[in-house]
C-alpha cells in the first residue's frame, strides 16, 4: 500500500513520491519529505521569483561570476541532455539579434586585424608547413588529425601581447582553437589537465 501525505498548501492527499526530500525533517527523525507537494513547491518558488526578478537576476549573476567552471560544466551537461532544444534556442537568439551579432563580429575582426598588423614579427607558409611536419599533422592539444582542416594559433594570444614570430605559433584543430579563446598555451593546458574544458 502506498503511503500518502496531505499537502499543507493545496490540502490534497498524495503519495510520498509527489513530495521533495527534506533533509532537516530526516535529521529530526521524520520521513524526510517536504510538507508541500512538488507542484505547490514549484508554484511557491515561481511566485517568489516573480516578486523580485531583479534580485533573482542579481543572485544568479553573482553565482555565475563566483563559479564560472561549475556553470560551464552544468551548462554542458544540460546541453548534452537536450541538444536540439539548445540548438533551436541558439538559432532563435541569433535570428532576434542578428544585426547586433554581425556588428560585434565586425568589431572583433577589426580589433584582430589591428593587432595582427601591429604585432611584432611574422611567419610564412614555409613556417606553417614545417610546423605541420613537426607536429606530425596532429593538433597541438588533442592530437586529432589536422592534415585537412586546421587553425594557426598564437600560444600567447595577440590580444594578450603575443608576437607573430614562428616561436609563438602552433597548429591546432578548430575545436581546440575555439575553446582556447584568449587563454595562453599554459593556461589552456592547465584547464585540459584539470578537465575543465
Amino acid at each position: 500500500m502506498t503511503e500518502l501525505r496531505v499537502c499543507k498548501s493545496c490540502g490534497e492527499s498524495k503519495p510520498l513520491s509527489e513530495y521533495g526530500t527534506d533533509k532537516r525533517e530526516l535529521r529530526r527523525g521524520g520521513i524526510g519529505k517536504n510538507i508541500y507537494c512538488k507542484v505547490c513547491t514549484k508554484a511557491q518558488s515561481k511566485a517568489t521569483r516573480d516578486k523580485s526578478p531583479e534580485r533573482r537576476r542579481e543572485i544568479k549573476m553573482k553565482y555565475r561570476h563566483s563559479n564560472p567552471e561549475e556553470v560551464k560544466r552544468s551548462t554542458r551537461a544540460q546541453r548534452a541532455k537536450k541538444p536540439e532544444e539548445y540548438n533551436q534556442a541558439a538559432r532563435e537568439l541569433y535570428r532576434k539579434n542578428k544585426g547586433k551579432v554581425l556588428e560585434q563580429s565586425k568589431a572583433a575582426k577589426q580589433r584582430r586585424d589591428f593587432l595582427l598588423k601591429n604585432a611584432e614579427g611574422s611567419y610564412s607558409k614555409d613556417d606553417l608547413s614545417r610546423l605541420l611536419v613537426e607536429q606530425d599533422s596532429k593538433c597541438a592539444y588533442c592530437e586529432t588529425d589536422i592534415s585537412v582542416k586546421r587553425h594557426t594559433d598564437h600560444k600567447t594570444p595577440l590580444f594578450r601581447g603575443g608576437s607573430n614570430w614562428p616561436s609563438n605559433i602552433h597548429l591546432v584543430c578548430p575545436t581546440c582553437n575555439s575553446k582556447k579563446y584568449i587563454l595562453t598555451h599554459e593556461e589552456f593546458l592547465h584547464r585540459l589537465d584539470a578537465d575543465l574544458i
